[in-house]
């Protein structure tokens, strides 16, 4: 974010495929995939509530389709999309109002 409060968030977006041994349902190795989308907020003025909501609109947006990825790519992973995508938004917009109150902190 810039001083002017526009720019780029992240959204990251973490699944476990999971891959089990023969006859155990504990995993043999668990790999952790991780997967980010740009969400662009430079049209947006932050202030404003009608647009600060915009913003956790395209969060979610990018989240679920980040989420999506993941799953299609790992159908036996976890968490399940939902999941995914509630903490991934969560995980995005608790980063940009860390990077919101940098910036005010950081005003003249």
């Amino acid at each position: 974010m810039d001083r002017a409060g526009h720019g780029h968030g992240s959204c990251p977006a973490h699944h476990l495929p999971r891959q089990a041994r023969r006859g155990s349902a504990v995993p043999k190795e668990i790999t952790v995939a991780e997967k980010k989308a740009q969400v662009s907020y430079s049209d947006l003025d932050l202030t404003r509530t009608a647009d600060l909501y915009a913003l956790e609109d395209r969060v979610g947006k990018a989240a679920a389709q980040v989420c999506d990825e993941l799953a299609q790519e790992f159908p036996d992973g976890e968490p399940a999309v939902s999941v995914c995508t509630r903490r991934a938004t969560d995980d995005a917009m608790a980063q940009l109002r860390r990077l919101g109150r940098a910036t005010v902190a950081a005003k003249p």
